[in-house]
């Protein structure tokens, strides 16, 4: 009834094949109109009239014929929309491909006449190789498959004449020859391939995988190719078409994503590791996970238009085994699968109990296809604002860079620059690992993007609660339970396996007994292990976050010690500006008044006309005990009449006697002498004597101790 290909991988082959120069046997090809169930071939009678060794696949109109047409180099040489096609032995069709004859038929009513027109095309064919190779021998001895070439996926019986259509999916394809093997390493590297392929290999020895490969096509298999290879020269003949470290083989698996970026990074396609039975679980699990998630990176949706796919609405009633439990408003069941929602954001981290949903639901799988609810970045992120303490997903760290998420796909870099402390570079794998999520400080945000920081932290304070991925759901990272002792699980029952202790005389019993009591132990070992690990794991994290907020600390005080170290720089560049003193203190005194009154002040606070008189440098340099920045900061309030609004600076006349009648001291030219007090309730307090000149000039006359009442 013809082999049915279904999947790209399955037309690839059957390309490499078509090519191939050895064939000795012709091959038809049918394929099934649009609208349409099955050909229009009576494939019974085709298969019936066909020579010995002729193979017939059948193609459904669509991306498989045009997959067909581009792996042969050309429309002119595929076969489309309901037409059949009989490639002859060899390759020398390739040259001249309007030799080989296009079969067309457009109803169902010429079917007759296009299957006797592939019979007679399949016939000649065999005859014009059979006397080329010398009878028909050359054929018969290739046997069925006629040239011992790969052959696309396992034989699927088509559909009778009117029939049921062939299934959307594939089944598992097996990978059982070296040329097979070939043709798959050929199709991975097909930069058009529109789907991940799963490749599942069996141990040496092994009859089977340790892998769930029927689990694993049933949860991913609308979705991905699914291979399953033998080890040994077959996997030999993959590895030596692959590049190193591309590879797959000895019972372990790994699922290609679409593209070829994973030809120079192997880290796009995880090697998933089983080495006995026990590990086939786990392993089934990562590879799900995998090719789940390169579907959705592949451009995976349920489109509302697409057969079987309905939009539909429900509440989430928990989480199980990392999908989300939806109860439909309809009262059926679906799940919400995170990989193909969200690259890297788990469950419990997208949706909550009670959580409204809303998405398409795929009926043939039960799928909830919710990513018309994931948030855009920017809004989920519009509440940040530069100085707040928020949570982040380290992706990746190295020496001097780590890069940290604050939604998926917002990832920045934070170099080791950044990270320095007092100069010193930090190695910022000793901080932070992969996978954990960690507290940062928004330096700034907008362009030319985010900046942040692991430090400068207050080890006390919250941070803001990260955005949730869809609307209404969790958070999609929180902190995590540091420090917190594991609730302890239940240890296991140990299993007596219905015999006492005394009656174990029997050698085999008392031995069995023995193991079973050894496998109990164990498992209790087992789980303290694992609450340990748990434990210990969270405690780290919690030193590492010690760590950072120490080194943060660090960082304010170095930063701290380095702004005073440059102000003490600054101070003593500026006490040495001039070479004459006198030019000196006019540069501290117009610097002190700049510092000293904001700009709005100046106005009303200008500097009067001041002279230094011929005295005051001497006797300022004699009379110790007073900072020369008081002197100069009493000279600006004398300068800019605010000495007489501080009643701590006591200004008055200075008198020519002791009385409280004597006159004041003035001098020829009529200028008054005045006094302000430098220092209070010290002994022997410093005054400042200066001249009121008659022409409003302010000169500085002298510095003198409290009871030396010269001018």
């Amino acid at each position: 009834m013809g082999t049915y290909l279904t999947t790209e991988l399955d037309v690839h082959v059957l390309a490499e094949r078509l090519k191939d120069p050895a064939r000795t046997v012709p091959v038809v090809v049918v394929t099934i109109a649009l609208q349409e169930a099955s050909p229009f071939a009576d494939m019974g009678r085709l298969e019936r009239g066909l020579p010995a060794g002729v193979d017939v696949y059948v193609v459904p109109t669509g991306p498989l014929t045009y997959a067909l047409a581009d792996a042969l180099g050309g429309k002119e040489r595929g076969v489309f929309g309901g037409a059949g096609r009989v490639y002859p032995p060899g390759d020398r069709w390739l040259m001249r491909p309007r030799d080989v004859p296009l079969r067309l038929c457009e109803i169902r009513d010429r079917g007759r006449e296009l299957t006797a027109a592939l019979l007679r095309d399949a016939k000649a064919a065999a005859r014009n190789d059979s006397a080329r190779t010398g009878g028909p021998a050359a054929a018969a001895a290739a046997g069925r498959n006629g040239d011992g070439g790969p052959k696309p996926g396992p034989r699927r019986p088509g559909p009778p004449h009117g029939g049921a259509a062939a299934p959307a999916a594939s089944g598992i394809i097996p990978i059982g020859d070296s040329p097979a093997a070939q043709s798959l390493a050929s199709h991975l590297h097909d930069p058009h391939r529109a789907r991940p392929i799963v490749v599942v290999t069996r141990a040496a020895g092994a009859s089977a995988p340790y892998v769930d490969v029927a689990h694993i096509h049933a949860e991913v298999g609308d979705l991905c190719d699914v291979v399953e290879m033998s080890t040994g020269q077959v996997s030999w003949a993959f590895s030596a078409d692959m590049e190193p470290g591309t590879q797959v083989y000895g019972g372990a698996s790994r699922v290609y994503p679409v593209g070829t970026a994973w030809v120079s990074d192997p880290s796009r396609s995880p090697l998933r590791f089983a080495y006995g039975a026990a590990d086939g679980p786990r392993a089934t699990e990562e590879i799900i996970a995998d090719a789940l998630r390169m579907a959705h990176a592949a451009g995976y949706r349920s489109a509302p238009i697409a057969p079987g796919t309905v939009p539909a609405t429900g509440r989430v009633e928990g989480i199980v085994g990392n999908r989300g439990l939806v109860r439909l408003s309809t009262g059926d069941a679906a799940v919400v699968v995170p990989e193909l929602t969200v690259d890297g954001v788990p469950a419990e981290r997208l949706v909550v109990k009670d959580m409204a949903v809303t998405g398409v639901l795929d009926a043939a799988t039960g799928r909830l296809d919710c990513t018309g609810m994931v948030r855009q970045a920017g809004a989920a992120l519009a509440g940040y604002a530069a100085g707040d303490v928020v949570l982040a997903l380290v992706r990746s760290v190295a020496r001097a860079e780590v890069t940290l998420s604050l939604f998926p796909e917002v990832d920045v870099a934070v170099s080791g620059d950044d990270a320095a402390i007092g100069g010193r570079e930090l190695d910022l794998r000793r901080l932070v690992s992969a996978g954990e999520v960690v507290r940062v400080r928004v330096v700034s945000k907008g362009a030319p993007g985010w900046r942040l920081s692991l430090f400068d932290l207050d080890p006390d304070g919250l941070p803001v609660p990260a955005p949730s991925v869809l609307d209404g759901g969790p958070p999609w990272l929180v902190l995590p339970s540091a420090g917190v002792e594991p609730e302890p699980e239940p240890e296991p029952e140990p299993v007596h396996l219905g015999v006492p202790d005394a009656a174990a005389d029997d050698e085999h019993e008392a031995e069995l007994l023995s193991v079973t009591r050894e496998r109990d132990q164990l498992q209790r070992d087992l789980a303290r292990a694992s609450r340990a690990i748990e434990r210990l794991t969270g405690e780290v994290e919690e030193l590492r976050t010690t760590l950072r907020t120490a080194l943060g600390e660090t960082s304010k005080l170095e930063r701290r010690l380095g702004g005073a170290a440059e102000a003490v720089r600054m101070i003593e560049q500026e006490a040495h500006a001039f070479t004459d003193p006198a030019a000196q203190l006019v540069f501290d005194v117009d610097l002190a008044w700049a510092r000293r009154f904001p700009a709005a002040e100046k106005a009303r606070r200008p500097l009067g006309r001041w002279e230094v008189g011929p005295e005051f440098l001497p006797t300022m340099d004699q009379v110790q005990g007073v900072e020369r920045s008081k002197v100069v900061d009493v000279i600006v309030e004398i300068v800019t009449g605010v000495v007489h609004e501080l009643s701590g600076r006591d200004v008055h006349q200075l008198r020519s006697g002791m009385g409280g009648d004597d006159p004041p001291v003035t001098r020829p030219d009529g200028a008054t002498c005045w006094r302000v007090a430098l220092q209070q309730k010290t002994p022997s307090a410093r005054r400042l004597h200066f001249w009121m000149r008659n022409d409003n000039v302010i000169e500085l006359s002298s510095i003198r101790l409290h009871d030396d009442f010269r001018p």
